[in-house]
């Protein structure tokens, strides 16, 4: 039984040594912020710590906060953004069922984020900008991915959909230039994949392609959606003869692509379908289409001759805007109307093919912005008249550095290029600015002084600054005396800062010890602590004595 006791004694004394050697502080060494971050009642259902590794980890249950884009300290911008630069990896508990709108926006260190079983929905733009992450695994027990859940994450390469998906938002893998593969779980009842191509099942439409997409020639598509291949990297793509529809944006902003055969079955093509297509070159249109969609082909800079079909009657606004290196456009009669700027500053526009008479063609309605268009019919040379400077912005002035730029003056008339020059734009100053009233010090915050916080470069431009707490372990430099006040060393207890501070000399009573006339927390602990370990020791002692 003695035996017993000694072991239990001696394991005991062990823990309480280790504990009293233990730093003060019991929050994790390596936690450098931490919150609550729940959208469900007072938002404490989840909290979440940041580590100096980069992992930032949430806990507990039930849905995040929708956040928005905006930084001014006090709303609803994500807890952890001053340090979006640093998180690395996302931890997720294993019950948490959603994540927030922009919750990890603009996080572009995210190498890797671990998705629990019990997710149910990855709300708008939660990873967007997430330009690190190359790879994700979405759980099964997922429903919903919404419009742009992932957008710009450049890096990431493959993206499989879980049968439990029954719900994506418009486009939500939107500008992720290096995704190649697109799978969908066979067992999913709304979605399929073929051809590295999102596919919804009833309608016959892809919802989402990538750079590696081959669009499926069996006759299953009949639809091309909004959006679908924006800002992939494919230098052609086949439209099967099965598609009837074309989205708005389907085939825009593709860095590579240099030509484009629309077939016979399109009916409709969307406006800026093939907008801003910089290296197209080369379009073959359906013959039964009946109208040229708005921004059609708007910024396709490399584009040198388009042959609209018989049939079309209208060719909607911007069509052709800013096609500089178009030389040569073929109009059928039946066009009744050419739309504002659908041919603006076209400056290389010199051939008109027109079948009808000069009496048709000037009962043509043409409005405004289309001199390049009337001029090349014409033959007229126009006599330039400069209108107002256009910048295209290299970089943005901030509050307190220069930005610079290119300045373009077009003609007025025919949209020519006649200047342009390198500008410098001066910095703008800080022009909108809110005060933010001081705040105390707590136990496990810091305080600010009031500041003048600017909205603009999101800086203190004055004040602000840091409130240590005075809650921190004391060490005596001077003593206070009836004469004069005393200093001590106070270590602040969230960041370990040391600070001397003033303290005014207090009479004690001649019977208490020195050290318990104001003893902080950590004293009190420690003096607990030893003499437990005195009771242990005269324990020990007490039972090597019996043993005798």
């Amino acid at each position: 039984m003695k035996k017993r006791i000694e072991k239990s004694v001696a394991i005991l004394l062990a823990a309480i040594l280790v504990l009293s050697s233990a730093p003060f502080a019991f929050a994790a060494g390596d936690v450098v912020d931490s919150g609550f971050c729940g959208g469900e009642g007072d938002g404490t259902n989840i909290s979440w710590t940041l580590d100096s590794e980069g992992t930032l980890t949430l806990s507990g249950s039930g849905a995040m906060a929708d956040y928005s884009t905006n930084t001014i300290e006090g709303n609803l911008t994500f807890p952890w953004y001053s340090n979006r630069g640093s998180v690395k990896r996302v931890v997720l508990d294993d019950r948490i069922t959603k994540i927030g709108k922009y919750a990890f926006q603009r996080c572009s260190s995210i190498l890797s984020v671990s998705f629990p079983a019990s997710l149910k929905m990855i709300d708008s733009q939660a990873f967007d900008n997430c330009t690190s992450l190359q790879s994700i695994t979405l759980p099964d027990g997922l429903e919903t991915i919404a419009t742009d859940a992932f957008y710009a994450c450049w890096s990431l390469q493959s993206v499989s959909i879980p049968k439990t998906v029954t719900e994506l938002g418009n486009v939500p893998f939107r500008h992720c230039k290096a995704l190649t593969s697109l799978t969908v779980d066979r067992q999913n009842p709304v979605f399929r994949s073929a051809g590295n191509c999102i596919i919804k099942t009833e309608t016959q439409e892809i919802v989402q392609g990538c750079s590696g997409s081959v669009i499926p020639n069996d006759g299953s598509i009949k639809t091309i959606g909004d959006d679908a291949f924006e800002s992939c990297t494919q230098s052609s793509i086949s439209i099967p003869g099965s598609v009837t529809r074309i989205g708005s944006y389907a085939f825009s902003f593709m860095s590579n692509l240099t030509e484009i055969i629309v077939p016979d079955s399109v009916l409709t093509i969307a406006f800026n379908a093939f907008g801003w297509d910089r290296k197209l070159e080369s379009v073959t249109l359906s013959s039964s289409i009946t109208s040229i969609g708005g921004g059609l082909f708007a910024g396709c800079s490399k584009l040198r001759e388009i042959v609209i079909p018989d049939g079309v009657t209208k060719i909607n606004e911007l069509a052709f805007e800013e096609c500089t290196a178009l030389e040569k456009v073929t109009i059928p009669d039946s066009v009744t109307r050419v739309c504002q700027r659908a041919f603006n500053r076209c400056s290389s526009l010199s051939e008109v093919v027109y079948p009808g008479t000069r009496q048709q063609w000037e009962s043509i309605t043409i409005d405004e912005h289309n001199v390049p268009l009337i001029n090349a019919y014409y033959g007229i040379v126009c006599d330039h008249v400069p209108g107002t400077p256009v910048r295209n912005i290299l970089s943005q002035p901030t509050c307190t550095s220069d930005g610079d730029c290119f300045e373009y003056v077009y003609c007025s008339l025919c949209g020519d290029e006649l200047q342009n020059n390198y500008r410098t734009i001066p910095a703008t100053g800080h022009q909108n600015t809110v005060t933010v009233s001081a705040k105390e010090a707590t136990y496990d915050e810091h305080g600010y002084k009031e500041g003048v916080f600017c909205t603009d470069c999101e800086t203190w431009i004055s004040g602000h600054e840091v409130i240590h707490n005075t809650f921190g372990e004391r060490e005596i430099v001077r003593e206070a005396t009836e004469d004069e006040p005393g200093e001590m060393i106070i270590t602040c207890t969230v960041c370990g800062e040391r600070g001397l501070y003033e303290y005014s000399y207090q009479a004690q009573d001649n019977d208490s010890d020195e050290e318990d006339s104001n003893p902080t927390i950590g004293e009190r602990i420690r003096k607990a602590v030893r003499g437990i370990i005195n009771v242990f020791l005269r324990l020990i002692k007490w039972l090597g004595g019996n043993k005798k």
